[in-house]
């Protein structure tokens, strides 16, 4: 017996390393690329449609500038003033310059405000590629997780296998180390399709189709930055949502003044004989006013503009408001995981091996039996897995306050 458990527990320990070795390693048997983060950000960035759309509309806006001065059609005209010939005419009208003015300046903050929509679909853009490369680190060391503790709970099932049979345990230890085994075993091909899954997800938005090499999954230190970037409040009216938010507001502000212009008089300018051939060419032209009388018209637009006005005050005040809820949220989660973390890396992690070693003594000594023993080894792969998890939520987090702060 003494000599048997020596076996398993030299087997165990070995076990372990070249479990955890063989999973860490990348698909064999296929071409490897090196990734980085930052690198997957950059790759997505060139190859996403969202981005590409976007960056359209800013073109679409800056060519419809061009459009601010829309003459209407000129006028050509045969008439036969006299009743004894026929003379053609022309005749163009013009809106009065102050509507050309606010058309220009309405365009420009169009062109501003399609910027800014821009801006806020790269970093959408930049959160899914982190969130991508964040899944795939974490399905990475999850499958590692479990493939370690297959290996190693299959050996013991084994082991067990094999006492039950020399008549030193009895069936009820067989019948759970077989099905702790076999749960194990199916966790695995879940974690293993979910890896892969993670994986082409994250080839799909860099355009690479060699298996992806990855930093390991650790904590980002990204978050001491961000914090620091927004200790004033003169720093958080800068995120790129309330930027859009405020271009918003000077589209509603333009088109208000650009409705109001439209009240003022335009004019209409035309040429045409009305005499014979010998009258001066100064007394053939003709100079007109428009009247806006129809007032009612003019006054729905402008108070229809007024209102657009209220809205787009609102939606500042609203993103505002769920601006400061967002981040207070988030620090609060961050700082939450930031301590559980802490505790991990000072002591939880380094009582993993205390507990096997402690639980393989206890074992060989006679003094617990192979359910607990594969109890004290699950607590001690879920310590790990838990570890794992802290850093996933840890790291979505400190990406939700990239995006919500325009970190880039």
């Amino acid at each position: 017996m003494d000599r048997s458990f020596r076996m398993i527990a030299s087997t165990l320990k070995a076990l372990l390393l070249i479990s955890w070795w063989i999973a860490a390693m990348p698909f064999a048997g296929k071409a490897q690329r090196v990734l980085s983060e930052s690198e997957a950000i950059t790759l997505y960035l060139q190859a996403s449609p969202q981005l590409s759309a976007s960056q359209l509309l800013v073109q679409q806006r800056k060519q419809l500038q061009g459009s601010q001065f829309n003459l209407n059609n000129p006028e050509l005209l045969l008439e036969s003033p006299t009743g004894e010939f026929y003379t053609l005419g022309v005749q163009q009208s013009f809106m009065n310059p102050a509507v050309y003015a606010r058309q220009g300046q309405l365009a420009r903050v169009q062109t501003a405000q399609s910027e800014s929509y821009a801006a806020l679909t790269e970093l959408d853009v930049i959160r899914k590629a982190r969130e991508a490369y964040l899944a795939l680190q974490y399905a990475r060391n999850r499958a590692k997780l479990l493939q370690a503790q297959d290996s190693v709970f299959a050996l013991i099932a084994a082991f067990s296998q094999r006492q039950f049979q020399a008549g030193e345990r009895d069936y009820l230890q067989k019948l759970y180390t077989e099905l702790k085994a076999a749960e194990l075993n199916r966790a695995l091909a879940e974690a293993r399709s979910d890896e892969a899954v993670a994986h082409r997800r994250l080839q799909l938005y860099t355009g690479i189709d060699d298996s992806l090499v990855l930093a390991p999954l650790a904590r980002n230190p990204m978050i001491q930055e961000v914090q620091t970037s927004l200790q004033d409040s003169a720093n958080r009216s800068l995120t790129p949502a309330l930027q859009y938010v405020l271009s918003g507001q000077q589209v509603a502000e333009k088109a208000f003044l650009l409705e109001k212009s439209k009240v003022l008089p335009g004019i209409t300018l035309g040429y045409m004989n009305q005499g014979d051939a010998s009258t001066p060419v100064p007394l053939r032209w003709n100079v007109g006013v428009d009247i806006p009388i129809w007032f009612w018209q003019y006054n729905a637009s402008i108070q229809a503009a007024k209102t657009e006005q209220k809205i787009a005050y609102e939606a500042i005040r609203t993103e505002e408001i769920e601006f400061m809820q967002a981040f207070e949220e988030i620090i609060g989660s961050i700082q939450k995981y930031a301590k559980s973390l802490d505790y991990f890396d000072s002591a939880g992690l380094d009582q993993v091996d205390e507990l096997v070693e402690t639980a393989l003594r206890m074992y060989q000594a006679g003094q617990t039996d192979a359910v607990d023993f594969l109890r004290s080894l699950s607590d001690a792969f879920q310590i790990q897995m838990d570890y794992a998890t802290l850093l996933l939520a840890y790291n979505q987090s400190v990406i939700e306050l990239q995006h919500l702060t325009g970190t880039r």
